[in-house]
């Protein structure tokens, strides 16, 4: 006999209770718990901050015949598209746990319901319900009344439900595919660089599309966006509802899971297999598709028409360092606790420690020269940002990764590879946070010591000469990074095997 609908709902929240009580950061220690609730009340008191004083900012950049409505619909398709792609990230899909409960005695049609409605309940929400109210009280309520305020509101609140939905539903569409995900991230980037053409800027097309609309009666025609979300959703849903469909089929073999680099030797072998990893598990494509994602982080810095010259020396070396090692140091700082799963079994083998060593270093590289060649198109805003990022690469290869081997053999908390990576501290220790001074702060500090006191050229020679002599290093390097492991891998296999 199925369950009914009351006893349902109240089974669904008791288990996302324990699922949310459960968590690593949860049963951790103060520390870690004082953490999280720093950053969880500083994004939502940030939001609401946001959306009581962008009001107050806006109408001072206004013009006569224009209101703040108008304003921020310039912005909106911005908005809408980063929120996107935060959410296809970060955004927990809780209906896929909808093969947890197939088996129970429940309509599987009343399971979906009741877990696409839970899923709209997120922090994603709650931050734009907390910007959305109170910008509607200060912007729309005084300029255009009541019943504007109410259509705005609402307008807003629909559109948060479809990037709500679409992106659990854009999750699980691409969950298995990281080329068509890599393609969307692609698309989106592309979008956010036609600002710089002035006649095809997003702003006009979004202020086209939503200038007249949020303040008017028309802004209730957006739910429909929502309702069509929630039914792919439904459709999806169901269509999979069983286990056997949501697994990826072994016999699919494309170019990037046969990739084998230079050959059959150990090292090459044990790259490979590390790069399988990162294919096959949902954190680690997460990691690796969010690393793309940064490639556009200078274009908030790099502005069209500013020649290099103009830029600080600081922010130059810090953007150079961070867009060319992102991937390389999003990856690599929880570098040995992506195998904490089955590092008793790695080292049960015969594998030499300083292959090991050097088959990560490899793979870190390869994630390096990604970073780089993707970073190369900043060369149309500025010829002297190739030679930049360059320089910067360099560094990053010859002294960054043999720091994050270094600081990975320090490395005691496991990940789960399944897990997702929305407010997943899991794996998080002190570690994490000291690598960031070697890896990002020193770098900025020699190159804008040098800039300061002779020319810019010559803080990119001394960054280049300090990569490339670091570089001839390597076998020093590795052979000491590999003796520093034999020391410490009981301590990190403890660690490893500890249950959170």
């Amino acid at each position: 006999m199925c369950m009914n609908a009351l006893g349902l709902i109240k089974l669904l929240f008791k288990h996302a209770y324990k699922s949310t009580v459960r968590k690593g950061f949860v049963r951790g220690g103060w520390p870690a718990k004082l953490l999280v609730g720093f950053f969880v009340v500083y994004f939502l008191a940030g939001f609401a901050l946001l959306g009581y004083f962008l009001p107050q900012i806006a109408i001072k950049n206004t013009a006569e015949n224009e209101t703040v409505i108008q304003v921020a619909s310039q912005f909106l398709l911005y908005i809408l598209l980063s929120d996107l792609i935060m959410r296809f990230f970060f955004q927990s899909s809780a209906g896929i746990n909808i093969k947890h409960y197939i088996l129970q005695p429940v309509y599987y049609k009343k399971l979906i319901h009741l877990l696409l409605i839970r899923s709209v309940f997120n922090f994603f929400n709650a931050l734009l319900l907390l910007f959305i109210i109170p910008f509607s009280v200060r912007a729309a309520l005084p300029e255009q009344g009541l019943a504007a305020g109410v259509f705005f509101t609402a307008g807003m609140v629909f559109l948060m439900l479809f990037n709500s939905l679409i992106a659990d539903y854009l999750r699980r569409v691409f969950a298995g595919n990281f080329k068509a995900a890599l393609l969307m991230v692609v698309i989106l980037a592309g979008i956010f660089a036609t600002e710089m053409l002035e006649n095809i800027a997003l702003t006009h097309v979004s202020q086209f599309i939503f200038g007249d609309l949020l303040a008017s009666p028309a802004a209730l025609l957006l739910a429909v966006m929502p309702v069509l979300a929630y039914r792919l959703n439904q459709r999806h849903l169901a269509e999979n509802r069983y286990g056997e469909m949501w697994k990826v089929s072994a016999k699919k073999s494309g170019f990037l899971s046969r990739l084998e680099w230079s050959g059959k030797d150990p090292i090459s072998q044990l790259t490979a297999m590390e790069w399988k990893l990162i294919l096959r598990n949902k954190r680690t494509r997460s990691v690796m598709l969010l690393s793309v994602f940064f490639t556009a982080y200078g274009l908030i810095f790099y502005k069209p028409g500013t020649e290099v010259a103009e830029y600080n020396t600081p922010m130059l070396a810090f953007i150079g360092t961070f867009i060319t090692a992102f991937a390389a140091m999003n990856y690599g700082q929880f570098l040995s606790a992506w195998e904490a799963k089955f590092f008793d079994g790695i080292f049960s083998r015969n594998i030499q420690i300083e292959d090991y060593y050097r088959a990560k270093f490899r793979l870190l590289s390869l994630l390096v020269g990604i970073s780089f060649a993707l970073s190369l198109f900043y060369g149309f805003l500025d010829a002297e940002l190739m030679i930049s990022h360059t320089v910067f690469a360099v560094y990053n290869v010859g002294v960054n990764l043999y720091i994050l081997l270094f600081f990975s053999t320090y490395q005691r908390k496991k990940i789960d590879l399944d897990a997702g990576s929305v407010f997943n501290y899991q794996g998080t220790s002190a570690v994490q946070f000291l690598i960031m001074i070697p890896l990002l702060v020193v770098p900025v500090f020699i190159f804008f010591a040098v800039s300061f006191f002779f020319e810019r050229y010559a803080g990119y020679a001394v960054i280049a000469a300090i990569g490339i002599l670091s570089l001839a290093m390597h076998k020093f390097w590795i052979s000491g990074i590999a003796d520093n492991f034999r020391e410490k891998k009981h301590a990190m296999a403890m660690g490893f095997r500890r249950k959170d």
